[in-house]
């Protein structure tokens, strides 16, 4: 099987308002197993494509609301010079939001919790960071279908 899938658009998006710029300690477990939170979003859209890109608009700015109370996952990881644990900067930096449009159905796709290699096309790549604390939280990608 094989998925038919156009990146149109990968951008940071910041709180819409600023937060109180503070630290969240981790716990030993997070602390010892860092990740990245990779949310995918599948939209089936029966409409025309113009209108598919409001509702698109619509899920950025309804996500810079959500990051004003969300405030950690608009932050970052960085190391704690006094402790040298690792900890989360609450610095509004943003998440990654992503926008890709199909043709397939997500009948297609069948079991999502069975793997299967064209699965992969679904998780955004990020570019290779030369420090923890360049890499979002949080990667968002909405994945608009216009099949028939």
């Amino acid at each position: 099987m094989d998925i038919n899938l156009t990146l149109k658009e990968t951008i940071t998006l910041k709180p819409c308002q600023q937060s109180d710029r503070k630290t969240v300690k981790l716990s030993g477990l997070d602390r010892v197993s860092p990740a990245i939170l990779y949310t995918i979003f599948f939209y089936k859209s029966q409409q025309l494509k113009k209108e598919a890109e409001n509702h698109v608009e619509r899920a950025k700015r309804s996500l810079q609301k959500v990051l004003i109370s969300w405030y950690p996952a608009a932050g970052r990881f960085k190391f704690n010079e006094t402790t040298g644990k690792l900890e989360i900067d609450c610095n509004d930096e943003g998440v990654i939001f992503v926008s890709a449009v199909t043709g397939s159905k997500l009948e297609e796709l069948a079991c999502l919790h069975e793997y299967k290699p064209c699965y992969e096309k679904l998780v955004p790549k990020l570019p290779q960071a030369n420090h923890i604390s360049e890499n979002p939280l949080v990667v968002v990608q909405v994945w608009i279908s216009f099949s028939s």
